[in-house]
């Protein structure tokens, strides 16, 4: 099980990689990434360069990553 990050909002400086409707397996890619959602959900926990939400406001599932 993924650990997610609980607060509404990322921090400053995230940008939203993937989305997708809360329950569905396939996720929404936004723009180009360097890494694929299953990696950046299984590592969420670990990594403070991802940030995770379940459940988001709207219904969807959300990954942000840091920017540089």
């Amino acid at each position: 099980m993924t650990l997610a990050k609980k607060s509404t909002n990322p921090p400053a400086n995230f940008k939203l990689a993937y989305a997708r409707p809360c329950g569905q397996s396939e996720w929404s890619a936004f723009g180009t990434q360097a890494r694929a959602a299953a990696y950046l959900e299984r590592c969420a926990g670990i990594d403070p360069d991802v940030w995770l939400q379940y459940g988001a406001p709207g219904g969807r599932d959300v990954i942000y990553v840091r920017t540089r």
